[in-house]
């Protein structure tokens, strides 16, 4: 799975804090089950399995890679 490539959450999402300090108290806390997003940046140094995906719904999470897969539904 590399940037710029279409995938979907494999469960419910949650996070239970603002992502790097800077969302609003209102911001969503959860994607729903099969939500579609696209990965903008893969794992690094700092962050070794996980995808920074932006979801359809907005939200751009840093996400574990056993909680999407590729979306293939063409």
């Amino acid at each position: 799975m590399d940037p710029g490539c279409l995938v979907r959450s494999v469960g419910d999402l949650y996070c239970s804090s603002p992502i790097d300090g800077d969302a609003a108290e209102d911001e969503p806390r959860r994607v729903g089950a099969e939500t579609v997003g696209i990965i903008l940046a893969g794992p690094n140094a700092e962050r070794k399995r996980q995808y920074h995906v932006q979801f359809l719904n907005n939200v751009v999470w840093w996400v574990n890679a056993g909680e999407i897969e590729p979306y293939n539904e063409w």
